[in-house]
């Protein structure tokens, strides 16, 4: 429901439909490639894993972007009506970060180095 071009008002089918789409799928176009992981998202799957796991508690990571934006809303600027990075902005700041947060052993400034040129 999450994916590029999917229809989110459209529940999944469930496991037989799946099963039943990748069979006709196999007839109709055998050496199709499914890509997991597109030039649409430019993130890997890892990632959007992470990201989908958020839409299962939408309060919560609701409320954690609240407090990030407050942690962090001495870094912003003004840009004329709207502040600089913008709210949408911040937003996919926030989940891009969830994404790719390090594991145990990554070095913080590693990290800091890649998102700052990401962003």
């Amino acid at each position: 429901m999450n994916e590029v071009g999917a229809e989110p008002n459209k529940a999944p089918a469930g496991v037989e439909a799946f099963h039943a789409l990748m069979e006709a799928r196999l007839h109709n176009q055998p050496d199709g490639l499914s890509a997991t992981s597109t030039h649409d998202t430019k993130r890997g799957e890892d990632a959007r894993a992470r990201l989908y796991a958020i839409s299962e508690a939408p309060g919560l990571w609701s409320e954690a972007v609240k407090r990030w934006s407050f942690m962090n809303r001495e870094l912003k600027s003004e840009g004329g009506e709207e502040a600089i990075p913008s709210a949408d902005m911040q937003w996919m700041l926030f989940q891009s970060l969830a994404g790719c947060w390090p594991s145990a052993g990554y070095k913080r400034d590693q990290l800091t180095d890649r998102f700052v040129s990401y962003a």
